[in-house]
């Protein structure tokens, strides 16, 4: 974990509560939530401040940016739930990078379903232990396991 400031966890907290909203629309198969949830992502990215961050931080923070934008931007424009959830499946990778490297001072759960994306598998980030899975809707939703817990520090 790099070390950053409070301020920027903070900001990224913020993205954060976006991302859960948007995996909370994607369980419930609520298109016009993702849509909406995507939208208040993207407005939370446009918040973090990178000037607050060293050189190290500010780099890896760059790349990953882009990529959460790329997918939330994508996720914003299309209302067919499966398109949803593959581009959920790639803006989860990078979140959870970006929660590895930063934090946010909360606990976080990775958690996996291997049955995702035609049995490839795909992760997401979750606040509960407790699976919640938003690549099935109704259909599977207790499929899949904790991998890892982020800590809080």
């Amino acid at each position: 974990r790099l070390e950053v400031p409070k301020a920027f966890q903070e900001q990224l907290h913020k993205g954060f509560e976006s991302y859960i909203g948007l995996k909370d629309a994607l369980v419930k198969d609520d298109t016009k939530g993702v849509v909406d949830e995507a939208n208040s992502l993207l407005k939370d990215l446009d918040i973090v401040d990178m000037k607050l961050l060293n050189d190290e931080a500010h780099k890896h923070w760059m790349a990953m940016e882009k990529e959460l934008k790329s997918f939330a931007n994508s996720i914003s424009k299309t209302s067919d739930i499966k398109e949803q959830r593959d581009h959920f499946k790639h803006l989860s990778s990078h979140m959870i990078n970006a929660v590895q490297l930063f934090g946010v001072d909360e606990e976080v759960y990775v958690e996996f379903c291997p049955m995702a994306d035609n049995n490839s598998g795909a992760y997401w980030l979750s606040k509960e232990e407790k699976v919640i899975n938003p690549y099935f809707g109704d259909a599977m939703l207790t499929c899949g396991v904790v991998k890892q817990v982020i800590d809080k520090k």
